[in-house]
C-alpha cells in the first residue's frame, strides 16, 4: 500500500512541534536524606531556580520521525523506526531544531 508522503511529513512535523511550557521558578532537586532507599546520586538536595522559562517537546522523537527530516539515523539501536532516538549528539539536536524551522 503506497503512502503519501506530504501527509506523513505533516504528521510528523505537528507531533514534534508538540511543546510544553516549562515555567520559570524555584523548585528543589533530589532526595530528603531521610528517604528509604534513596540512592547516592540523588544527594545533596538542591535548590534550582530557572530565570527563564523554555520550552520541551511533549513526546520523544521516534527514530522515524527523525530520518524523514534529517535523512540519517544517530541511533545505536536501529531497526524499529517507532524506538526513540537515542546516542544522538547536542549537534543533532540543534539541527533537527534547525531543519524544523525551514520545513
Amino acid at each position: 500500500m503506497a503512502t503519501n508522503p506530504e501527509r506523513f511529513f505533516r504528521a510528523v512535523q505537528e507531533r514534534l512541534i508538540d511543546m510544553v511550557l516549562i515555567r520559570a521558578g524555584s523548585f528543589t532537586m533530589g532526595s530528603p536524606a531521610d528517604e528509604q532507599d534513596q540512592m547516592d546520586y540523588e544527594q545533596p538536595q538542591t535548590v534550582v531556580t530557572l530565570t527563564r522559562g523554555f520550552k520541551m517537546g511533549k513526546y520523544f522523537v521516534t527514530q522515524g520521525e527523525y530520518s524523514s527530516l534529517m535523512n540519517t539515523n544517530p541511533s545505536y539501536f536501529c531497526g524499529d523506526a517507532d524506538r526513540p532516538v537515542g546516542t544522538s549528539s547536542w549537534a543533532d539536536a540543534n539541527q533537527l531544531l534547525r531543519a524544523l524551522d525551514t520545513a
